[in-house]
């Protein structure tokens, strides 16, 4: 049951920033995505940062960022430099990289 709350505040979070342009919601949504997050979920620290930058502790975040590799880390410096000129985070033609993401963990 958890893994399904999981996908839903992940999928919620994305909304209400793409669709919805809603910050607080998103902030609600990214927090419960860590809370029900599988111990297991390879990009722990992706999620970290985009809630660590709804929460505009940018510095906490750039510490993740570097700790990162790979398209992750790819990810999480495209939402930092967005924070950084003060666009929403998450815009719809910055997540397609997670097809992006699938191809670089199948060929790991």
């Amino acid at each position: 049951m958890g893994q399904i709350k999981w996908l839903y505040h992940n999928h919620a979070c994305q909304q209400a920033l793409i669709r919805y342009r809603d910050v607080e919601e998103a902030r609600e949504h990214a927090r419960l995505t860590l809370a029900y997050e599988p111990s297991d979920y390879p990009h722990h620290g992706q999620w970290q940062v985009t809630f660590l930058l709804l929460n505009d502790r940018v510095e906490e975040a750039q510490k993740i960022r570097d700790g990162l590799k790979g398209v992750e880390k790819e990810v999480a410096e495209a939402q930092i430099q967005e924070y950084l000129a003060g666009e929403i985070l998450l815009t719809s033609n910055r997540w397609p990289l997670r097809g992006e993401m699938r191809d670089h963990q199948s060929k790991s």
